[in-house]
Order: structure tokens, then C-alpha cells, then sequence
């Protein structure tokens, strides 16, 4: 007996045969549409409240400096674990939103695959795939949740700031660089949308199995695989 297909096992969750309950299969749809869009809402709103934080240690950080030299040291503590708190929450708050905007997207390529429709499954590119907001989003808290703690480290032991005060300028310089270019290469490296399914590509006379993170600056079709699909169906 051939198991349940991942399709069949989402319907029976959802309660409804969509070959024969139409008026439902059409309602799961519009609602799904309706939620998604309301949870790319609320991940931007949910992500302009942690960067207000942001803004806030960032202020206080820069009061603590005095002629380009900081002369609160003591008081370094203070923006560091606003700082730091705030991007880690803002870091897991974005995951956590990121999970459920998927989960309706999914929701709209399988009620919308079952209605014979693939307007959300077929990517048009002109060019190659560009970058996830979303994802850039995430990267960008969780590399200032690390700035963050570093200069947390460095108002709980003040002998760290004394440490680099002693290297010279020019080591500071290049440490800071290397750290810059690093983690923009990180950026550039993981923030790129994720598609898998068929590709086509113009001039080609076949769909091709599509690597996710492909540079192709040819325009092309991307034909995405529905949850739980290894690929397209013919």
C-alpha cells in the first residue's frame, strides 16, 4: 500500500478533500494570502521596534565620549547591555516572525498548487537571484548582538580597554578592516534568497534541477518545488 503523500497528509490536517470542497479550498486560500501579508506586517514593525532600541544604546554609547575619547568608562556597562539585550531579542524576534511568514507562504503554494494555479511558484528573473530582506535583517542584528557583547566584555573589564589602548593605531586600523570586509563577506555569502525547484534558462531548451544560491546572470524561470515536493510535478 503506497504511503500518504505529503499534499494528502496537509489536507487530511486541514479537514477538507480540496477535489470536493471548492468553496473551502478557495476561503483556505484567500485567508492564507490574508496572513501572510499580515505577518510581513508585523516582522517589519516587530523589527522597527528592536532597532529603536538600538538607536537608544547607540546614543547613549556616543555621550560617553568626550573630544573622540572615551571618558566614561565606568558607565560603559550601561549602553553595552541595552545593546546587547536588545539585538539578541530583535536577532530571535526576526526568526521567530521570518517562521511564520514561511509557514503562510507555504500554506498559499499548496492551496494555490491544488487549485491549479502557480502564480506564487514561478520566479521571473532578469538577472541573477538577489538578496533576502528579511535575511539581511537577521544577519545585521546578530553581527551587532556580537559588537554588542565585545563591548559589553570590555565595561566589565575595563583592563581590555587599557590593552588596546596599547597597540598602535595602524594594528587597531587593520584588525577593524579585516573584521569589516569579513563580515560584509558573510552578508554577501548568506543573505542571498534561497529558491529550490526547475530552472529554465533562456536559450536552453530543457528545465534543469535549480541550485538554490546560483549567480546565473542569464534570465531565466524558476519554477519552485510546493513543501515536501523533491520536484516538480510534469
Amino acid at each position: 500500500m503506497t504511503a500518504p503523500s505529503f499534499r494528502e497528509r496537509y489536507f487530511e490536517a486541514l479537514g477538507f478533500d480540496p477535489a470536493f470542497d471548492l468553496v473551502k479550498l478557495k476561503a483556505a486560500h484567500a485567508r492564507a494570502y490574508e496572513m501572510r501579508k499580515f505577518e510581513i506586517e508585523l516582522y517589519w514593525k516587530r523589527a522597527a521596534y528592536f532597532w529603536a532600541f538600538q538607536l537608544v544604546a547607540f546614543t547613549a554609547l556616543g555621550l560617553l565620549f568626550k573630544d573622540g575619547e572615551l571618558k566614561y568608562t565606568e558607565l560603559l556597562l550601561v549602553p553595552a547591555t541595552i545593546g546587547t539585550i536588545t539585538a539578541c531579542a530583535g536577532f530571535l524576534t526576526s526568526r521567530g516572525s521570518k517562521f511564520w511568514q514561511e509557514n503562510w507562504e507555504a500554506h498559499v503554494d499548496m492551496l494555490e498548487g491544488a487549485m491549479k494555479g502557480r502564480l506564487t511558484q514561478v520566479v521571473v528573473c532578469r538577472g541573477p537571484q538577489q538578496f533576502s530582506v528579511s535575511r539581511t535583517n537577521q544577519f545585521l542584528l546578530f553581527l551587532l548582538m556580537v559588537g554588542w557583547v565585545l563591548v559589553l566584555i570590555a565595561g566589565a573589564f575595563p583592563q581590555t580597554i587599557e590593552i588596546i589602548a596599547t597597540v598602535r593605531p595602524i594594528w587597531r586600523g587593520a584588525v577593524v578592516l579585516v573584521l569589516g570586509v569579513m563580515a560584509c563577506g558573510l552578508m554577501v555569502w548568506n543573505c542571498r534568497t534561497e529558491l529550490s525547484g526547475q530552472l529554465f534558462l533562456v536559450g536552453e531548451a530543457n528545465w534543469v534541477k535549480h541550485r538554490s544560491k546560483g549567480k546565473s546572470s542569464t534570465a531565466s524561470l524558476i519554477w519552485r518545488d510546493s513543501p515536501g515536493e523533491d520536484e516538480c510535478d510534469d
